[in-house]
């Protein structure tokens, strides 16, 4: 039997701009190509990397990921199938939270994690008995699983980088993540001699078989880890980095600010090859990040770590958000100075953005303030809540502003003045300040597609409405 696996492709001007050969395997479907009997023949199609989907191919079951900002398009997709009789399951976390929405748009949803319930759709299609809906009792333990089907995407043009998952799950509550819900307040945890399988496996089967570049030096594993918070329990994370500092790889991974407060854990970190931390210092306005319940993350504490991480040689990429109640206009020029001053090596901004599933979703909604459900706008770069602490158009220039203050080359050349000239920082700092400047046009792009969109289901409506029938109400502006 033959099933499709499709990640669809976004209209976010964050994919549009990734360098194909950065691009990273989609780590979800590879591990549900592991989860299925081996009587199947499996396609992994990934629309990032211009893989064409063949609707008319003989296929028997076709599996959608869907996250929020892909929603429409994978809608699209499922509707191609399923008008040509060809049965489609959908899961991710837009699904999980919208499971009404979702349920309207497949044959069978999946509700949460799926590795406890996928060999369950499996089995109920190939009786010809699939349900409506599949939900894990509970959150399962991770690493009982085969290695993901790595075989399956090597040789495309993505990035020959590891992505691993230690741990999952979160204990904090910030009001704008949904990670908890879906996960767990708690650290579920694989056991190191299953990553380190994992990592030997990738090698053997993808790495060693790419050449490096004449003239170059000989390359090292980079180990891509996709854990929110990679330091959540001591011991664990300790065993882990010890048996790192045997294989010569490098890695890079997320981990909260207060985690990083620690001489020992960066000394290990580095040591094991450690050379950038993705965190989520969100805001340097203390109100702004308590007003979301971010309350680990601590402003005036902010530089003291930056500078320890800094004196292991290990590179920062920062998160900031805009458009708390508590932000003004001068925090774009304040946030700029700080990067700066700081030195953060890759900044990368977001416009806080309201997840359906999340309490931050349910607050703004209860106020009226989301004006936008188109969700391919969810992509956290397009405005889609009108603001409280300041106009919508002061943050749309302001966030414009601090993208062309911060990646100007002056100020590139003075964040990484402590580094050679040529380096993987300057790249992505190129990288992101050709986003900057593609920015505006892309709004003007976007929010012209959203008005003509809206315009025809408005007419849509007022025709049914006349002849006495009805359309679903669309929300786009």
């Amino acid at each position: 039997m033959r099933l499709n696996l499709i990640w669809p492709e976004s209209e976010s001007l964050v994919w549009q701009l990734q360098p194909r050969n950065l691009t990273t395997y989609p780590v979800s479907l590879t591990l549900l190509a592991a989860l299925t009997p081996d009587n199947w023949d499996i396609k992994i199609i990934d629309e990032r990397i211009g893989e064409k989907i063949d609707f008319d191919e003989q296929v028997d079951l076709v599996g959608i990921a869907v996250r929020t900002l892909l929603a429409p398009r994978a809608y699209q997709i499922a509707a191609e199938y399923r008008k040509r009789g060809v049965k489609v399951v959908m899961g991710g976390p837009h699904v999980s939270v919208l499971p009404s929405e979702a349920s309207m748009k497949a044959d069978a949803i999946v509700i949460g994690e799926a590795e406890p319930v996928w060999a369950e759709v499996i089995k109920d299609f190939e009786a010809g008995q699939l349900k409506r809906y599949y939900k894990s009792d509970g959150l399962p333990a991770l690493g009982n699983h085969p290695i993901p089907r790595y075989d399956l995407v090597k040789g495309k043009n993505y990035s020959a980088m590891i992505q691993i998952e230690s741990s999952r799950g979160c204990p904090h509550t910030c009001s704008y993540c949904s990670v908890p819900d879906l996960y767990g307040k708690s650290y579920r945890e694989r056991s190191v001699s299953q990553l380190l399988e994992e990592i030997s496996m990738f090698k053997e089967m993808w790495f060693n078989e790419v050449p490096d570049m004449p003239g170059a030096p000989k390359r090292k594993l980079h180990i891509s880890f996709v854990d929110d918070n990679i330091w959540p329990k001591r011991k664990h994370t300790r065993e882990m980095l010890e048996a790192l500092t045997k294989l010569d790889v490098e890695w890079s991974a997320q981990a909260s600010i207060v985690s990083l407060r620690d001489p020992e854990f960066l000394s290990l970190a580095k040591e094991s090859g450690c050379q950038l931390f993705g965190i989520g210092l969100e805001s340097i306005n203390q109100e702004s990040l308590l007003e979301v319940n971010k309350k680990i993350n601590q402003v005036d504490q902010f530089a003291e770590t930056i500078q320890m991480i800094h004196d292991h040689n290990i590179g920062i990429q920062g998160y900031f958000m805009f458009g708390f109640d508590h932000d003004k206009p001068d925090g774009f020029d304040k946030t700029a100075d700080f990067i700066i001053e700081n030195h953060i090596e890759m900044p990368v901004f977001f416009i806080l953005t309201p997840y359906p599933g999340t309490s931050f979703y349910n607050h703004l909604n209860s106020q009226g303030r989301i004006f936008n459900r188109n969700w391919a706008r969810y992509d956290a770069h397009n405005l889609v809540i009108n603001m409280k602490g300041m106009s919508n158009d002061d943050l749309k220039q302001g966030f414009l502003h601090i993208h062309e203050k911060v990646y100007g080359p002056d100020y590139i050349d003075k964040r990484l003045a402590h580094l050679p000239q040529f380096n993987f920082f300057r790249f992505a700092n190129k990288h992101l300040e050709e986003f900057g400047q593609k920015l505006r046009g892309h709004w003007d792009e976007v929010e012209e597609k959203d008005r003509q969109m809206a315009s025809i289901v408005t007419d849509k409506k007022k025709f049914n409405l006349s002849v006495g029938g009805s359309v679903p109400q669309i929300n786009l502006n």
